[in-house]
């Protein structure tokens, strides 16, 4: 048998995910997609009528600390631009309509920022090659399956990074803002 948590045990699990990092209460459980804060809420332990399943975490935040959801077609975004900011001081309600507008405006609907913001996301994850390995790779003349099983890639990706499909950057006159393929 299984002992069902009680409201106080989920109220403690969701605070111990916030953590205090300079002006913003940072998020540390899931995130969607790398931007949205995620939080498990069990069914009638936020609203009555709830579903119990994965809710934004800011509004799961704004409900705690306002006694209400935000109204229906909003969003919910942090003011500092932090993606991992819980803050409810932090966050402000747009309409659906308002939200691309606000999004130009800090510029995340820019395709060159967007794409250097993707590769620098990317950049932070672990990778098996590194900027290192990848202006050697485009130096070395060894074949791609031979080359391939040193990395731990495969020669696929080893031709891709000499074509300049993958560490674009690395490539002579390349830019992370030419992101259009060559004629």
């Amino acid at each position: 048998m299984t002992k069902q948590m009680t409201r106080e045990q989920w109220l403690i699990g969701l605070r111990a995910q916030c953590e205090q990092v300079g002006n913003c209460i940072e998020w540390q459980g899931r995130m969607m997609a790398g931007k949205t804060p995620l939080a498990y809420v069990p069914r009638g332990y936020l609203l009555p009528d709830l579903t119990q399943c994965s809710h934004s975490a800011r509004m799961v935040l704004w409900t705690l600390a306002k006694g209400e959801r935000p109204p229906m077609g909003s969003v919910l975004r942090a003011r500092c631009g932090n993606d991992a900011c819980v803050d409810v001081e932090h966050m402000q309600l747009f309409t659906r309509a308002e939200a691309p507008a606000e999004q130009s405006r800090r510029g995340e609907l820019s395709t060159p920022k967007r794409k250097a913001a993707s590769i620098t996301r990317a950049r932070a994850r672990g990778t098996k090659l590194s900027v290192q390995i990848a202006s050697d790779i485009r130096a070395c003349d060894t074949p791609a399956r031979e080359l391939a099983p040193v990395h731990g890639v495969s020669p696929s990706t080893i031709n891709a990074v000499r074509r300049g499909e993958l560490w674009p950057e690395l490539a002579s006159g390349a830019s992370v803002f030419n992101w259009r393929p060559a004629a």
